[in-house]
């Protein structure tokens, strides 16, 4: 018995209509993600949502630059970095202490990790004249990254760590 994969069964006609109406399909799950991450107010509602449509965006940078379109994969990459500083802002504006809370932090750090790397790929791939812009947001992404493992764990080796004033007497 011969064995067929799955895309072997579809007939070719299907299978080229899915193929040219995927790109519709990721631009409006596209849309409903950032709709969802417009209308969220609270900050770690806000970074838990920031995830799925970074990803989103990292697929449309590659995208861009496969087909060489530098100019829209760079603007898409601004736009990511904006809404990694809104994100990243508010969660360092709420107060919450997150090695504490780690919800929210966690997820836009194991995100931003990821991208960073996903960006370096991507990176590689473009022409040498055109990297400069990408890259600078890319560093701009690990320092966020930094930060985070920071807030996360603030007591880790090598780390800055207050010690408390010593008071006057001796023991």
């Amino acid at each position: 018995m011969v064995r067929r994969r799955p895309y072997q069964l579809l007939p070719l006609g299907l299978l080229c209509g899915f193929l040219l109406v995927s790109p519709a399909i990721a631009q409006d799950n596209l849309a409903k993600l950032e709709l969802r991450f417009g209308q969220e107010n609270d900050p770690v509602r806000k970074a838990r949502a920031f995830p799925p449509l970074g990803e989103a965006r990292i697929n449309v940078i590659r995208e861009h630059v496969r087909r060489e379109d530098y100019q829209q994969g760079l603007k898409t990459l601004e736009q990511y970095r904006d809404e990694a500083r809104i994100v990243f802002g508010g969660l360092k504006k709420s107060g919450i202490d997150a090695e504490k809370k780690s919800n929210g932090f966690r997820q836009l750090q194991i995100h931003l990790r990821r991208t960073v790397r996903q960006l370096t790929e991507i990176i590689t791939t473009i022409l040498f004249e055109e990297r400069e812009p990408f890259e600078a947001i890319r560093k701009e992404m690990d320092q966020m990254d930094r930060e985070l493992i920071n807030m996360l764990f603030p007591r880790q080796p090598g780390a800055k760590i207050e010690k408390p004033a010593k008071s006057g007497r001796m023991q």
